[in-house]
C-alpha cells in the first residue's frame, strides 16, 4: 500500500476504533444485503 493510501485510509477509519468501526461497517452491508434481497424476494412473490 501506498503512503498516500494509507492516509486516506486512515482519515477515511478513525483510528481510536478502527476495529469496531470496521465490524461496523460489515455489519451494515450484511444488513443491507439481507434487505435487498427480502425486498426481491417480496416483489417476485407479489
Amino acid at each position: 500500500m501506498d503512503r498516500e493510501e494509507k492516509r486516506l485510509f486512515k482519515r477515511l477509519t478513525p483510528v481510536r476504533s478502527n476495529k469496531r468501526s470496521l465490524a461496523a461497517t460489515i455489519g451494515m452491508l450484511i444488513v443491507v444485503v439481507f434487505l435487498m434481497n427480502y425486498l426481491i424476494n417480496i416483489a417476485r412473490t407479489g
